[in-house]
This record gives C-alpha cells, structure tokens and sequence, in this order.
C-alpha cells in the first residue's frame, strides 16, 4: 500500500510539471496564497469579528478556535512523521519545514468548510446553501491542488492535509457543542408567586383552583382593590 502511495505520488508530481507556464504560475501562487498564514490570520478574525458583531457569538468562537487549533496541530503533525519535500523537479515554491500533511490545505479546509458550514446554518434558503457549500469546495479543492502544482507537496501530503482540516473542524465543533451546547441552561426564570403571595401581601385568600374567569377577575379586583390606602379607596 505505502509503495502504491509513493508511485502516485510520483506520477502525479510529475504529471503537473507539464501543465507549468509563466501566466499559469502566477495565478496559482495567487490561489496558494489563500491557504497561506498571511492570509488565514487576518481573515480568521475578521470572520469572526463579523459573526460576533451579528449576534452569533458561539458561531465565531467555534469558527476561531478551530482554525487556531488547527493552524498548531498541523506542525506537530509535520515534525511526527517528518517527510522531505518532492524532489523531482525544481519547486515553485520553497518551504523549509516537513512535507506532511500540507498546512496550506489543511488551512484552506478549517477555513473554508467552516466558512461553508456557518452560512448553511444560517441561511434558510437551499440555493445559496448550496452555492456556498460548492464555493467552498472549489477553494479547498484549489488550494490543495496549487501546492503539488508548485512542487511544495506530494499528492498525499495535501489529501491528508484535507482531512486532518475536515476532520478537526468536525471534531472540534462536536467537542465545543458538547462541552457548551447547553451554556444558559443553568439559567432558570424567576418562578411565578402565584396566589399565596399575592394572598400574603392583600391580606384576602387567593383564589381557588378551578374557579370560573368571570370569579376570578372579580377577585382580582377586589385583591387590588383591597390593597390601595383607605383614602385612595374612593
């Protein structure tokens, strides 16, 4: 299986080499820069910055720490399984830390399946559900694809890199949800005095259960009733 691995990784390397052209460069170092630190940081706050100035406070702090988490798992990740970068012909793009997984896609895939995930929870309508999910798709299909494209990583590289985004974006949300998913449940409302306070603070016995409405309001006001000064009692 791991031979298999490294033979499409091989290919694959190889076979982007020959799509390489000046104009075509430079738009993918363009796409590759929206998986970069540089990018992800400010729009990572500016994304939740706008989510909590919109009320979705919890939304913002599951989108912000998952992509924080993210951005600290993938170099631990890197330095455990500590693989070399393509070799097989002269990179793009030069990065000096390990192969795998590929943070750039890992990035793009918090980043942007989250982006994807909080306008599918707050927007109703199918249609822009969908775009949105599909937008989203493209750019971490993108990203992914413009660093084997620059020769900074394996095919592999940034298919796990893909994963490991998905797959902590969906843990970390399950995680949040269970740990704070009832936050304000402890909250109760201020229970209702009912009768036997009103009956405490008149003087007059409260109303019995089950009386009539037309009883009932006559009762209540003769409680208010009761309850004014004498000289205001007309």
């Amino acid at each position: 299986m791991r031979d298999r691995l490294l033979r499409l990784d091989r290919v694959a390397t190889l076979a982007v080499q020959r799509l390489h052209a000046p104009s075509r460069d430079r738009v993918v170092k363009r796409v590759s820069f929206f998986g970069s630190q540089r990018f992800m940081i400010p729009a990572t706050i500016a994304a939740a910055a706008a989510l909590f100035g919109a009320g979705q406070g919890r939304l913002a702090a599951i989108f912000g720490t998952a992509v924080l988490g993210a951005r600290a798992l993938s170099p631990l990740l890197k330095w455990q399984f500590r693989r070399a970068r393509p070799d097989l012909w002269p990179a793009l793009e030069t990065e000096k830390s390990h192969s795998f997984p590929s943070t750039h896609s890992t990035m793009g895939a918090v980043f942007f399946g989250g982006l994807g995930a909080v306008v599918f929870r707050l927007t109703p309508a199918p249609l822009w559900r969908s775009v949105a999910l599909l937008l989203c798709a493209a750019a971490i299909a993108a990203i992914a694809f413009s660093r084997v494209y620059l020769g900074a990583h394996w095919l592999s590289d940034v298919a796990g890199g893909v994963a490991l985004g998905l797959g902590w974006l969906a843990l970390w949300t399950l995680v949040w949800l269970t740990a704070f998913g009832r936050a304000g449940a402890g909250s109760r409302a201020r229970p209702d005095p009912g009768p036997a306070w009103e009956a405490s603070c008149t003087g007059l016995a409260p109303a019995p259960r089950g009386t009539p409405d037309v009883e009932r309001r006559a009762h209540g006001q003769a409680t208010r009733f009761a309850s004014r000064p004498p000289d205001a009692r007309g």
